[in-house]
């Protein structure tokens, strides 16, 4: 091989077949007819060695490639970033609403709370002390427009009211007062005055056997009979109810003249169907 390369003037390249006439390449070994074997076999070692280091240096750097891959967006965050800045920047005004949802809700409670705990009761006592009235506050019934006896115990809240009791046969008393501040008045009695334009008498109910239960539907009065219910218009139909436990119960209609103003009539009631105590 020696004497056809010193015929031909070309090379032998270590690794590869003939190249005659292409230019040397880098990392190559290049061989003549003056190289003995020994030198022939330490350059194939040191070409070896490079080799196996450049194999080592080739996966080290693939380490440190794999070392600087980043994580996806959806993993990995960094603190710092826009998006993270952006992300708090829309989520503070929902918590700030939430705060103030439930700031109004917890004052709305302690005011609910604070009413209730702080109701004020109005006492109401009558002349005629007796005498049964329909009673109004602030425009609205009570006790769903059934007259009520006196007196009266009116459960109020703070701040200011209107009280007004009615009986016919005597002028409406309208009360004004207000309650909370600790020099309010929390009691009242009421001077009832007859009504000039609406003349009453007094009816004397006796009934046999005695001890019914009389009363006026209207809710007005009601008692034992004897019984004496007063302040009766004249002229205008009142009806009465009649219970006895031993009799039949029933109820009879009453119109009393206007010569009875202000004066008393008798009423004898005579049950029927009544059995033996």
């Amino acid at each position: 091989a020696r004497n056809q390369l010193k015929s031909s003037g070309g090379s032998i390249r270590h690794g590869s077949a003939f190249a005659l006439g292409q230019p040397e390449r880098k990392n190559e070994l290049v061989l003549d007819e003056n190289t003995s074997s020994l030198e022939i076999s330490k350059l194939n070692k040191t070409q070896s060695r490079q080799s196996n280091s450049s194999i080592k240096i080739s996966r080290n750097r693939t380490a440190a490639t794999m070392s600087k891959i980043e994580m996806p967006p959806s993993i990995y965050f960094e603190p710092n970033s826009r998006q993270g800045r952006k992300s708090g920047s829309l989520l503070l005004p929902f918590v700030v609403l939430l705060f103030a949802v439930v700031a109004l809700f917890g004052a709305l409670l302690y005011i609910r709370n604070r009413n209730v705990g702080s109701e004020f009761v109005l006492s109401v006592t009558g002349s005629p002390a007796d005498v049964r009235v329909a009673v109004e506050l602030d425009g609205q019934p009570m006790n769903k427009g059934k007259p009520m006896s006196l007196p009266l115990q009116i459960p109020v809240g703070p701040g200011g009211h209107v009280l007004e009791l009615k009986r016919p046969g005597l002028l409406t008393k309208r009360l004004e007062f207000r309650v909370g501040s600790p020099t309010a008045k929390l009691s009242e009695h009421v001077v009832f005055e007859r009504d000039p334009g609406v003349p009453t008498a007094q009816l004397k109910i006796i009934t046999d056997p005695p001890g019914a239960q009389v009363s006026h539907t209207g809710g007005w009065d009601a008692g034992s009979s004897p019984f004496v219910f007063k302040l009766v218009p004249v002229g205008i139909p009142q009806r009465f109810r009649v219970v006895h436990p031993n009799c039949k119960s029933g109820t009879f209609e009453e119109v009393l003249p206007s010569t009875d103003a202000n004066r008393t009539r008798i009423r004898k009631l005579e049950l029927r169907d009544c059995k033996p105590d």
